[in-house]
């Protein structure tokens, strides 16, 4: 029997945040917190009921899709090599567990909170995935900044309060707090993803010579998003909005496309996010952080072979300052973090690195594999 996706009260959370809270509501939530977050669990949740979300979600998804249709040309403008493409635009430049380039999506990425995070030289060298500025495309698609900024501002509110949930559930075990709601008060360099996957039917670099590399059989091995773990500490994640052809949203008539969970016993679970509401998903940050008391779980998005609509989404990563020291009571190699992620005395930003080279690079000596012992 599939596990069940926990969904929270936005109105029961606000509450919380307040002090107001019923104590046998309160209960209530910290069960939640442990059927998702803990071991065993999805590591993942939903939330319900957050005002203006709603509508949020519906001005910027589309706009998605009409960034990846402009002209090659006018999409390069908007990248930016020296954060490795983790401002602006994003497109075939990552590189997933297969060994080969991630074309089946494109990436718009900025920060979500502040345009310009730092303006300390040393800082936009050491940590150029998180120091550097925005990039906008104001000439090309002006309605974008605000759109972006507005939904991003909504979901790191609502990370703030489920983050200060989570605060209390740990304490509740006996352990120190993981301060998980100040990382995200206080952190400068949040990160949010405005993902367009591409319809399956034509997957291509934007320098690809014409032959049809992208074939249906590759879709189907590498999905439109490989098996990974976010490592930050939150990750709030929309609903996609499929669209077609014509600019249309329409329904995913395909049962089987979508976000899948492998739990702690390597099962996969498939989890639907109902539109209005919001999905936070664990990250390993908050593992570490946590002393494992809550645990970030392997996901992956499972593309449907020859689609001829697209899938469009908004992921925002709630994360700790780059500075942050990866402090954990417990042993981290005891719950599943990798030794190749982290060491002793490091700080988010060298987890960060560390943890992008173990999943994503070709050059490892040792692939990647989620198993059990990972989890």
């Amino acid at each position: 029997m599939a596990k069940a996706v926990q969904e929270l009260d936005w109105k029961a959370l606000s509450a919380f945040e307040k002090g107001t809270l019923p104590e046998s509501d309160l209960n209530i939530l910290m069960e939640q917190i442990k059927l998702a977050y803990g071991p065993g669990g999805l590591g993942i949740l939903t939330v319900s009921g957050i005002e203006e979300y709603a509508e949020a979600r519906r001005r910027l998804l589309p706009l998605a899709r009409d960034f990846a249709l402009l002209p090659a040309d006018i999409k390069e403008k908007y990248q930016d090599p020296e954060s490795t493409f983790q401002f602006g635009w994003s497109h075939g430049v990552e590189i997933l567990q297969n060994g080969k380039a991630d074309t089946f999506k494109g990436s718009y990425y900025a920060n979500p909170k502040i345009d310009v995070p730092s303006t300390n030289p040393e800082e936009l060298k050491r940590y150029p995935t998180y120091a550097r500025p925005n990039v906008w495309p104001t000439e090309d698609l002006p309605d974008l900044r605000d759109a972006f900024m507005n939904l991003g501002k909504i979901i790191i509110k609502a990370g703030e309060v489920l983050a200060k949930l989570c605060d209390y559930y740990v304490t509740s075990r006996g352990l120190p707090s993981p301060s998980l709601s100040e990382t995200v008060k206080t952190s400068p360099c949040p990160k949010a993803r405005l993902l367009h996957y591409f319809p399956t039917t034509n997957l291509k670099t934007e320098n690809d010579s014409g032959s049809d590399s992208d074939s249906d059989s590759e879709a189907n091995e590498s999905n439109w998003c490989g098996v990974h773990c976010d490592h930050g500490t939150l990750t709030g994640l929309c609903r996609a909005m499929y669209i077609n052809e014509n600019g249309e949203v329409v329904k995913n008539t395909n049962p089987n496309v979508g976000l899948y969970i492998l739990d702690s016993q390597g099962k996969e679970t498939k989890v639907n996010i109902p539109e209005d509401s919001l999905g936070f998903q664990l990250g390993q940050a908050a593992q570490i952080h946590s002393s494992g008391v809550l645990r970030a779980t392997p996901h992956y998005v499972k593309a449907a072979a020859g689609s001829s609509y697209s899938r469009n989404t908004f992921a925002v990563f709630l994360q700790p300052h780059w500075d942050t020291a990866m402090d954990s009571a417990v042993d981290p190699y005891t719950f599943g973090i990798s030794e190749k992620q982290w060491k002793p005395n490091m700080n988010f930003g060298e987890f960060t690195e560390a943890t992008i080279k173990y999943f994503y690079s070709t050059d490892s000596e040792e692939p990647m594999e989620f198993g059990k012992s990972q989890l």
